[in-house]
């Protein structure tokens, strides 16, 4: 998500060189966003430096017809998943101990030896993979997201390009992933982040979350961070 100063950038560069004192020098800017997303990246920064940055906190925003779209066409064909997605991109309901919420359990691996568990991730993911090598329509409709690329070494010797097996959750915005592995090492922490790494997939069937514990619960269910900065979802 660009930050709200590049977005006045171009609005006061617009009334330069148009010589009006309108809005983008009174012409008509269509943008396009999802504010549960991540938002902009600001290194070391606080969570009101990070909101401060955002366009919801620009003098525009007031002045901007806000047209929301209300059908997630990506989920087109799984109504429960596309609701289970708000609940994680609201984060408004069904967490325990702040901002923890359930995975659940047909969408989880469980969690063994690492090496076992994120075994058991690339296999749901790419199946027979060694029989598909050669699909593309089977290696462009999958991938592991992660916070972190460090724990999938695949390798292969015949591809003329290097193709992404796995990659980081922030750089998977606007993808579509039909089969989609989320592998979450340690718990999620900006805002939108776990939201991102979910809706990338098109249905509860085909996407599979593998956590690392890293904090116990007094339920077995498995539980991930899901960190939403609620005053940027609201105007009020």
């Amino acid at each position: 998500m660009a930050k709200r100063q590049a977005i006045e950038a171009v609005d006061r560069t617009f009334q330069d060189i148009i010589g009006v004192s309108l809005p983008f020098g009174g012409k008509i800017m269509v943008m396009g966003g999802d504010l549960r997303q991540v938002l902009p990246v600001i290194k070391r920064s606080t969570r009101a430096q990070i909101v401060d940055a955002s366009l919801r906190m620009s003098r525009l925003w007031s002045l901007t017809k806000k047209m929301r779209l209300t059908t997630n066409m990506r989920a087109l064909n799984d109504p429960w998943f596309s609701d289970f997605l708000l609940i994680f991109g609201d984060g408004n309901k069904d967490t325990i101990e702040g901002s923890f919420i359930r995975v659940p359990d047909d969408m989880t691996i469980p969690f063994t030896i690492p090496e076992s568990s994120i075994k058991e991730l690339m296999n749901a993911v790419f199946p027979s993979i060694q029989t598909n090598l050669y699909s593309s329509d089977y290696i462009i409709s999958r991938a592991i997201l992660s916070t972190t690329n460090d724990s999938f070494k695949l390798k292969r010797k015949q591809f003329p390009i290097q193709l992404s097996f796995s990659m980081k959750i922030n750089k998977a915005q606007e993808q579509t992933i039909p089969h989609v592995g989320v592998y979450l090492p340690n718990f999620v922490f900006p805002h939108g982040q776990i939201y991102v790494a979910l809706s990338r997939g098109i249905s509860r069937e085909n996407t599979k979350v593998l956590v690392h514990p890293s904090k116990e619960f007094s339920r077995d269910d498995v539980y991930t961070s899901n960190v939403v900065f609620h005053e940027v979802l609201h105007d009020e």
